[in-house]
């Protein structure tokens, strides 16, 4: 039976309760929000592995089918860690897979599906890497493997311009004339001017001119001068201008995580290899020059250890050749230019030399290619990064963006960053107390303690002042009463001061 509780007692086990039932409450709050954010990005894995395999099926229908070749570029591309996280993931049942992915047809369709709202995402929610597919079914654009700086830049400028103004006849709630007969509204140019700025800076991309982007991110497209680093002032001016709406930010800043994650392991091993490069030696030419130059011994008067040097370059080709096709055959061909090279080292101390460089190519030619691919998976994840950002807004606040960064063009990146700072001001400002009404209430509250001496001052020096008008006053025996009290009052004044301290003489005083 439970010992009955006082009055004092049950108020405090209330009190008790009701802060522990708050804090369960925060807690519980503070769960869920981890699991939205775990169930978002679980979605967004599974619409990236959808889109690697819609990528990995178009790649084969482009060589017609031949599962060897896709068989043997599979095991050329992906190294041993890469080739077991795929054997697990065969496992893998993914209980969120979408319907279907966009097909060529999908290009006749028109651009904007749903209400055209001012912060419709541009790729929907059962979607979120809609424009890197659309962007990928774009037929690959020309030139772009010689387009110079000053093109983009011009292509950037015009393409601010149609926005601007596309832009103003939309908020003016305003179509083109002729709108009747099928042209579009200022919206859908908006979306196709975008898309196709997109996907120009995609082609360039694809073209490996990387340098060239960069170069376009830094520049001003005005004045064509290109800056040290990005303008990230003038991108933290213009955040506040998108108006993100509070399921954006969240969206972004959820699923802007996975691809950091995704990112990190590729850039870790850029930065090895590139280590290995600065600490291997001689480069790639020289060895190659030095394999060759043990290749071509003299025909006449060949000794055995010559004739399997003369032996080895063709080995390594056949090795080379065997690895784009079968990596087994490679690798027996390799072992056997190994064995060759070997035993010809053995026997001439000059082979010996030409079998260090031939190595060395080996390897050096092995980080190129490492490197390469490296590089790939890293504008793909790039790629699918940015798409994904843009995709989180809509067509006219990607447009308004592009309009109030001009000069400049919008990085990704930087954009990004400059949201989560937002976020992070927005949330450190909600959760500091409201210093100034805080102060308020205190002002409020000391004034009246204040004031009532003051209040009690002037009453007395009225009644007072009453009595002096009225007469009263000069009643002989009342003005004594009134000078013994005076009297009175001083002396008690004093003893109150003889109290504070640093008033050792008047305690003495008091004392005697």
């Amino acid at each position: 039976m439970p010992v009955p509780l006082g009055k004092a007692g049950g108020s405090k086990a209330i009190q008790h309760l009701t802060a522990v039932l708050a804090a369960k409450q925060r807690e519980l709050e503070e769960l869920q929000q981890q699991h939205d954010v775990l169930c978002y990005q679980h979605r967004l894995l599974v619409a990236l592995c959808d889109s690697l395999n819609w990528l990995r099926t178009r790649s084969h229908e482009r060589e017609q089918g031949d599962p060897a070749v896709l068989a043997a570029a599979a095991a050329e591309l992906a190294s041993s860690k890469e080739l077991g996280l795929l054997q697990q993931l065969q496992g893998v049942t993914y209980s969120l897979r979408f319907a279907r992915m966009p097909t060529e047809a999908d290009l006749q369709e028109p651009w904007l599906a749903g209400p055209p709202g001012d912060t419709q995402p541009i790729a929907p929610p059962d979607d979120m890497l809609q424009l890197f597919h659309k962007l990928a079914l774009l037929p690959p654009l020309k030139n772009t493997d010689s387009m110079e700086l000053a093109e983009l830049q011009a292509d950037y400028m015009a393409t601010v311009r149609e926005l601007s103004l596309n832009l103003y006849l939309h908020k003016a709630g305003r179509t083109a004339a002729g709108s009747n007969y099928g042209s579009p509204s200022p919206l859908e140019r908006i979306a196709a001017v975008l898309t196709r700025h997109l996907h120009l800076l995609s082609c360039v991309s694809l073209a490996q001119r990387g340098d060239l982007v960069s170069a376009f991110l830094l520049s001003n497209c005005e004045t064509g001068e290109i800056m040290s680093a990005v303008n990230r002032e003038q991108h933290r001016s213009v955040v506040p201008h998108l108006n993100l709406t509070q399921q954006q930010l969240r969206n972004i800043s959820s699923g802007i995580p996975v691809f950091k994650r995704l990112l990190q392991p590729v850039v870790q091993e850029l930065k090895e290899l590139q280590q290995e490069e600065l600490g291997g030696g001689m480069s790639a030419a020289a060895a190659a020059a030095a394999a060759a130059a043990a290749a071509a011994v003299a025909p006449d008067g060949n000794t055995s250890s010559q004739r399997h040097a003369a032996e080895i370059p063709a080995a390594a080709a056949a090795a080379a050749a065997g690895g784009s096709a079968n990596v087994d055959t490679a690798a027996s061909s390799l072992a056997a230019a190994g064995q060759l090279a070997a035993a010809a080292a053995a026997a001439d101390p000059d082979v010996a030399e030409s079998f260090t460089h031939f190595k060395a190519l080996g390897m050096q030619q092995r980080r190129a290619r490492r490197l390469e691919i490296l590089l790939q998976k890293e504008y793909l994840i790039r790629s699918y990064a940015s798409t994904y950002v843009y995709g989180c807004l809509s067509w006219v606040q990607l447009a308004t963006l592009s309009v109030l960064m001009t000069p400049f063009s919008p990085a990704p990146a930087v954009l990004v960053q400059e949201i989560f700072n937002t976020m992070e001001q927005q949330q450190q400002q909600q959760a500091a107390p409201p210093v100034p009404e805080q102060q308020q209430q205190q002002q409020q509250q000391q004034a009246p303690a204040e004031r009532r001496p003051r209040s009690r001052n002037r009453k007395r020096h009225a009644a007072a002042q009453q009595l002096h008008e009225s007469g009263s006053l000069h009643n002989s025996e009342e003005a004594l009463q009134v000078q013994q009290q005076q009297q009175q009052q001083q002396q008690d004044a004093a003893d109150v001061e003889s109290l504070e301290p640093g008033n050792s003489g008047s305690v003495d005083s008091m004392e005697l």
